[in-house]
């Protein structure tokens, strides 16, 4: 009952990308948005429903570029690109929090969480 190498590595490939899906917390970040809009201070600005359907909109604009695009860049070019992106993007949120505890009130802007959640664009 040995497998191929071909699928061995077809699985050890989604299996790392799952991993690195969950690993980014972008499944934690969707479902607490309304929070972490409220915490961000978006609310001043926009409200947090309206925030969560723009981050709504993007994530469905990300997949519809991606799939046009998919075919003329290549899947792994568009997993790199997409992968600096959610980088950028956690590390961006990550500094605008830390930021808000040190001094109150972050000089980030509060869209850094609609950034975020438009990673999916790449």
């Amino acid at each position: 009952m040995g497998a191929s190498s071909g699928i061995r590595k077809a699985v050890l490939t989604c299996l790392a990308i799952y991993f690195f899906t969950v690993a980014t917390g972008f499944s934690v970040i969707s479902y607490h948005a309304k929070t972490i809009l409220v915490q961000a201070n978006v609310g001043e600005a926009i409200d947090a429903n309206l925030g969560i359907i723009l981050i709504g909109v993007c994530k469905m604009a990300g997949n519809i570029v991606s799939a046009l695009v998919i075919d003329k860049v290549g899947r792994k070019t568009l997993l790199y690109v997409s992968s600096i992106f959610i980088c950028l993007s956690q590390a961006a949120l990550g500094t605008y929090f830390h930021l808000q505890v040190i001094i109150d009130s972050a000089v980030v802007l509060p869209f850094s969480i609609i950034i975020n959640e438009c990673k999916a664009l790449v």
